[in-house]
């Protein structure tokens, strides 16, 4: 083959490059159209511009949140509920236990008045009368 022929086969397969090139950019330019043509439209008079947001006391950037608490440094106060909890469920009545014998006794507090009042008394009560 000649110089000539060899230079027209290398034009003619420039050419056809160049001819799929533009086909595929013409079909992404055409997808593109299409999709932006079928987004639903925008009314422009609903959008508000960040000094309308300012102006109105909105915030409009993001607020620096370093000076609050992460959720794993809070305090966990799990063990206090708990101990709160039994505190709270204890049997009514003050219950006093002898740690020698484990003899369950009941506390009384009062004055002497109603100490006389107290038509039995209990042997496993221990009286506090205070004035």
């Amino acid at each position: 083959m000649s110089n000539l022929e060899n230079l027209a086969r290398a034009i003619g397969e420039d050419v056809k490059a160049i001819k799929e090139d533009s086909e595929l950019k013409d079909r992404e330019v055409q997808e593109r159209l299409g999709s932006l043509e079928s987004r639903p439209r925008v009314n422009p008079e609903t959008l508000v511009t960040k000094a309308e947001l300012e102006k109105k006391g909105y915030l409009t950037s993001h607020q620096d949140l370093s000076t609050y608490a992460q959720k794993w440094e809070l305090y966990n106060d799990i063990p206090i509920k708990a101990r709160i909890s039994a505190l709270e469920n204890r049997p009514t009545g003050e219950t006093i236990v002898n740690q020698q014998n484990r003899i369950s006794m009941r506390y009384w507090a009062g004055t002497q008045a109603q100490y006389d009042a107290i038509r039995i008394k209990d042997s496993n009560t221990i009286y506090d009368i205070f004035k």
